[in-house]
């Protein structure tokens, strides 16, 4: 990917570590949208790594409910991504420590919230 947008040090590491967890999943695909690294399931994306004032963020594909959740629980971390949050889209903040158990999880989520039954079949 040779996206218009470039990470460099802590943030280009930081996009390595969400690429592998990413593409981890059967039939993920990173395309580059709006200058960012997109992650799909097939056609459908799930997640989206890009920044906000220059503070990395992470965007998952959630419910309604969870970004609701998630926002009231910590405001100061999630919040409604911008032209998505409609349909649950959901950011984190990242701070220089990553909650990398959070991000697998909600990647997890995100991923299985859009993915094709065929795809989870092969996770369970």
């Amino acid at each position: 990917m040779h996206g218009t947008v470039r990470f460099e040090g802590a943030d280009a590491v930081l996009l390595e570590r969400v690429r592998s967890l990413c593409l981890a999943y059967p039939e993920a695909v990173e395309v580059e949208q709006f200058g960012l690294p997109w992650f799909k399931a097939g056609k459908r994306p799930f997640l989206v790594f890009g920044h906000q004032r220059d503070d990395p963020q992470i965007a998952f594909a959630l419910s309604r409910d969870d970004q609701e959740a998630l926002v009231a629980m910590a405001p100061d971390r999630f919040f409604p991504t911008p032209y998505l949050h409609q349909h649950g889209w959901t950011s984190l903040r990242i701070a220089d420590d990553p909650d990398w158990p959070t991000i697998e999880r909600l990647t997890d989520d995100a991923y299985r919230k859009v993915a094709l039954q065929r795809m989870l079949k092969t996770l369970d």
